[in-house]
């Protein structure tokens, strides 16, 4: 569960636990409007286990298929980004992963691919999602491509990132930071 990410699982998603993170303030609530206050470590969990489970459910298992698969058309051998099932899969995933753990109501959600906001539009936390950073290089084999989440504070018009973290998993690197 992701109330507990941030002890090792075993699956390989493991990494050490900064003091700066450990040291977190347990108790920090993060006002989403109408009386509805979200803990900050609770969504720093959420955003590691939404990464976690996007990448060993819905990237992984499609990533020799993806990097197999012929281009469809000759744009596609000039280099014209890829649109993947995995891209949609695993935005899917990890909007559902928000959803199961804050409720239908709390966070406003966007994602790359479906290029709109779902949830609370009127919420003060919003949740963006890019689901595979660099599809392109992932589909050749590059390691330069990531799973990026972020949370913001604030209205679309103007918002501030309060976490964001992006996990390239051929790399066995994650880089996050929390204000």
């Amino acid at each position: 569960s992701s109330d507990d990410i941030l002890e090792s699982d075993g699956a390989g998603f493991a990494f050490p636990v900064p003091p700066e993170v450990r040291s977190m303030n347990a108790h920090e609530e993060i006002d989403a409007g109408e009386g509805v206050k979200i803990n900050k470590i609770k969504l720093f969990k959420a955003v590691l286990y939404a990464l976690k489970e996007a990448w060993a459910k819905e990237i992984e298992p499609r990533l020799s298929s993806i990097r197999n698969k012929p281009p469809e058309d000759a744009k596609q051998k000039l280099g014209t980004d890829f649109f993947t099932e995995a891209d949609t899969k695993s935005e899917q995933l990890i909007r559902e992963t928000f959803i199961r753990v804050f409720g239908t109501d709390t966070l406003r959600i966007f994602g790359e691919e479906a290029n709109e906001y779902l949830g609370n539009l009127n919420s003060k936390i919003g949740i963006r999602i890019d689901p595979v950073d660099g599809t392109e290089a992932m589909k050749f084999g590059k390691p330069d491509w990531g799973i990026m989440i972020g949370v913001y504070v604030g209205t679309p018009e103007k918002e501030q990132q309060i976490i964001g973290a992006i996990y390239y998993p051929e790399r066995s690197l994650l880089v996050y930071n929390i204000d």
